[in-house]
């Protein structure tokens, strides 16, 4: 297969074939691929961001640049430049280079979890810190200070349960304490 063979110019690995050399293997891993893709579709995400992130979980390679993902999902290269921008933006991927390379390169970023879950700490507070507001500019109307004052405790509590989680999970994967909340995610980054 084309595709199979190192591309002399670009130096890419081989990738969009039949990665383990059968197609059932390329059959499973695009079947996960989209599985992980609905299920991001599913929490409001692109599809595409979750197919990338499942094909960087699962391939052999530790990257795989921007044509070797477009050919491995069968996806055009403007999807895979606006997703795997996103997928560096959350911090589910890392871009990097090679020496000598023009090319982009993405890689699985571990320690997703903690920043997935700091991102999301951030937006209860958010929410928390806007009912507040809300309830200052619409606290004399009885209706929208109750739903306000609602979603405000709601917000705060789930916020103090989530971050006595997060602590949680830090210890368990030895990661620094989460007293510092970016130090969990800087470390986990390295």
């Amino acid at each position: 297969m084309a595709d199979e063979q190192t591309d002399e110019q670009t130096g890419s690995r081989p990738t969009g074939g039949s990665r383990e050399g059968t197609d059932s293997a390329r059959d499973k891993e695009l079947g996960f691929c989209e599985e992980v893709g609905l299920a991001f579709e599913a929490f409001g995400m692109p599809r595409m961001s979750g197919r990338i992130w499942a094909m960087l979980m699962i391939a052999p390679e530790q990257n795989l640049s921007s044509g070797e993902l477009a050919r491995a999902l069968g996806a055009s290269s403007g999807s895979i430049s606006s997703m795997t921008r996103l997928l560096t933006q959350v911090g589910y991927a890392r871009r990097v280079r090679h020496p000598g390379d023009r090319s982009d390169y993405f890689e699985f970023s571990s320690g997703t979890s903690p920043q997935a879950l700091q991102a999301w700490l951030s937006m209860l507070t958010s929410f928390t810190s806007l009912c507040d507001q809300g309830l200052e500019l619409f606290g004399d109307r009885a209706e929208a200070r109750a739903r306000l004052e609602e979603t405000r405790d709601f917000h705060a509590w789930f916020e103090r349960e989530s971050r006595a989680m997060f602590e949680r999970w830090t210890q368990a994967r030895g990661y620094p304490s989460s007293a510092d909340p970016s130090s969990a995610t800087k470390e986990s980054a390295r």
